[in-house]
């Protein structure tokens, strides 16, 4: 079942600090997600007043939706998609677990760009991935609309940032040469701005300096993000999952979300090597 990257995609991971996998989702199945994807932000809208507007269901601005497993299971089928999953397990192992589940929504007009950053935290952010042992941690963003031009709210890396180091005091931390580009609202010249297909994923880890463009375009840019970790990394946007969502899952998706289910002897060391985990993770 375990997949492996091509020897174009092993040399950007490694160099450039992330993969753009095209078709992952096939194109209906890549419409559905998005209309389901689509009611959870209109639904989300409508009860938030920071982002309401009464000429867009998809409200103002750019934010995002946390918790999204939560909000419909039409998103279940992307947690260990058979296409995709085989390849994350080549990649991390299969000690692994969702972090996090996060929808990010970019409005036309908006114009602001988004700073660039790493991920998971300020300590996290001076430990650099290593070519000889597995990623701690990792996104794997789902893109369900075209973003075909530059300045349409696309996700922005540094190609090769991962392997800045960051000195000095860990809070706060940043690359100056990177960072101050933004504050004049103009990019670092060796900035990417990713072209992608509805369909398409991106995989990166914590350690690439990303960010996310102004969105010129008159269209709505939405995409669904899975944060993969570490069995033993804390998760990002829940202690434990819902019961009721769990019940809904299968054994593998359970456990990809922390539920260790009858072998649990709910000893802190059972989450470092549940008795089970090889057959849920590599059966089909």
């Amino acid at each position: 079942m375990i997949k492996q990257f091509n020897a174009i995609q092993k040399k950007q991971w490694s160099e450039e600090g992330c993969v753009l996998l095209k078709g992952v989702l096939e194109k209906n199945e890549a419409k559905q997600i998005l209309y389901n994807l689509d009611a959870v932000i209109k639904k989300f809208v409508a009860e938030d007043k920071t982002h309401k507007d009464s000429h867009s269901p998809f409200g103002v601005g750019a934010f995002k939706i946390l918790r999204a497993i939560e909000k419909t299971k039409a998103f279940d089928c992307l947690i260990d998609h058979p296409t995709l999953f085989p390849l994350l397990l080549n990649l991390m192992g299969p000690y692994l677990q969702v972090m996090s589940t996060e929808i990010f929504i970019r409005n036309p007009n908006y114009n602001i760009s988004e700073k660039f950053h790493t991920d998971a935290g300020p300590s996290m952010q001076r430990i650099l991935p290593n070519e000889t042992t597995p990623p701690l941690q990792f996104k794997v963003q789902f893109f369900l609309t075209d973003i075909l031009e530059k300045d349409c709210g696309n996700f922005m890396y540094i190609p090769g940032s991962h392997r800045r180091f960051v000195s000095g005091p860990t809070e706060g931390c940043y690359i100056p040469e990177i960072n101050c580009y933004l504050n004049e609202d103009k990019y670092p010249p060796e900035t990417v701005q990713l072209i992608a297909e509805a369909g398409d994923v991106l995989i990166f880890p914590w350690a690439l300096w990303h960010g996310v463009s102004k969105n010129t375009s008159n269209q709505v840019r939405r995409s669904i993000t899975f944060r993969y970790g570490q069995l033993w990394c804390r998760p990002h946007d829940y202690i434990s999952l819902k019961q009721d969502i769990l019940e809904r899952l299968t054994p593998r998706q359970r456990r990809l979300f922390g539920d260790l289910g009858e072998y649990a002897e709910f000893e802190p060391s059972d989450y470092y090597r549940p008795k089970d985990q090889l057959e849920l993770m590599q059966g089909s």
